[in-house]
């Protein structure tokens, strides 16, 4: 799911991109399912600089390691992301996006996307802040906010640039925000509204959405406005094998990673992220998944 903030004087995007799921299948985007796991928003702590084998106990988890799809424009008639992970099963990159993640133990720490660098402040594996590291006229930053259960409830894009009254000032000044918040019901985001503020006075609201959740807590149906996107998954011990929707088929490859208990809960929001558009804002502003 493309959710990618386009950078560029007066290019923001961040309201409809911010619908994660929903806005982006809606516009025929591809939605990327991935594994289904407990706790899908949590994240615990654990230092991925350590070496899993000594530490006290592991356990395996999977983790997607390419999803295959219909291409006509490929010889063999498909085409494949590749999913690339560091030792303890925390998410790199997709052979699809030019985007890179590095972390502090198990904490997101920055990130590289189509060239732009962001320094990340993480907590006990949630993102708290995300900023862009730019000398340009234009920056963002992104903040995370989580409710008692440790769900996020809301996510908020402030924009800046150093053009006021026409004129190019030597400080940033704030130019808009892009705010979604999110319902959360049984630990799952059921429905988001985004809202899109100018500095001025200018408001715009987006159309709500709504989503349901099939019994392995990935989305099954997405309601936006009048529009409807019906999603099926299919599912072999337990994990995640194909989906489809909009007449296309998804086909999910697996790979086993041994980390601590601590890890996996790391690992499972990452997972989670991938397959319902970054709903846990796990990757910040970023969205891993099929068309990411």
């Amino acid at each position: 799911m493309d959710t990618r903030i386009q950078h560029g004087k007066g290019d923001f995007m961040m309201g409809r991109k911010l619908v994660a799921v929903a806005m982006a299948v809606v516009l025929g985007v591809s939605l990327c399912p991935a594994l289904a796991m407990a706790a899908p928003l949590e994240a615990g702590q654990v230092a991925a600089g350590q070496s899993l084998g000594a530490q006290a106990s592991t356990q395996t988890v999977y983790v997607i390691s390419s999803v295959t799809y219909p291409d006509a424009s490929k010889k063999s008639g498909q085409a494949k992301i590749a999913y690339k992970y560091n030792d303890s099963g925390l998410l790199l990159s997709n052979s699809r996006k030019s985007s890179e993640l590095a972390y502090n133990g198990v904490n997101l720490a920055s990130i590289v996307d189509g060239g732009v660098s962001y320094t990340v402040k993480s907590k006990s594996g949630r993102v708290k802040t995300v900023s862009e590291l730019s000398s340009s006229d234009y920056k963002s930053k992104y903040t995370f906010t989580y409710n008692s259960d440790k769900k996020l409830i809301r996510r908020v894009q402030t924009t800046y640039t150093k053009w006021a009254g026409g004129k190019r000032t030597n400080k940033f000044n704030k130019q808009n925000v892009y705010t979604t918040d999110y319902t959360v019901e049984n630990g799952l985001p059921t429905g988001a509204v985004t809202t899109f503020e100018l500095v001025g006075g200018y408001r715009s609201n987006y159309a709500p959405v709504a989503y349901k959740y099939d019994g392995k807590g990935n989305v099954k149906l997405i309601k936006t406005g009048n529009s409807k996107v019906a999603i099926k998954n299919t599912y072999e011990d337990g994990r995640l094998v194909t989906q489809t929707f909009g007449g296309v088929t998804y086909t999910y490859k697996y790979k086993k990673v041994q980390v601590t208990p601590s890890a996996a809960k790391v690992v499972s929001a990452q997972q989670w992220s991938i397959v319902n558009g970054n709903m846990n804002g796990a990757f910040g502003l970023l969205h891993m998944g099929i068309s990411g």
